[in-house]
């Protein structure tokens, strides 16, 4: 949504919200089907680059690229903290009896 508005725009002569499909995100779905209070625990417990990482990228909605400039480290060292911290913050859930439904 961000990079749309950002780009000018066509009119071409159809009403988008008549023809678009909502779709949802799985990720969302999911962290809104979990307990939030457990979630916002379970991110403090995480390394600080990861807490960050995953707070720039899953909660703010920046692209890798955009996260790597605001934090001075390469994308792939973004994609890599992003990956653990995601597979750290699952565990620990799961660890805490925490479920969601997908």
């Amino acid at each position: 949504m961000r990079r749309a508005q950002c780009r000018p725009s066509e009119d071409l002569g159809v009403d988008l919200d008549e023809c678009c499909v909502s779709r949802v995100d799985p990720c969302d779905a999911a962290i809104r089907a979990l307990d939030r209070d457990a979630v916002r625990d379970t991110l403090d417990r995480l390394p600080e680059e990861q807490r960050i990482t995953l707070t720039l990228v899953d909660l703010g909605g920046l692209t890798a690229q955009e996260a790597s400039d605001v934090l001075g480290c390469p994308r792939g060292t973004v994609l890599a903290r992003v990956h653990r911290g995601r597979r750290r913050l699952a565990q620990i859930l799961v660890a805490a009896g925490v479920s969601y439904e997908a």
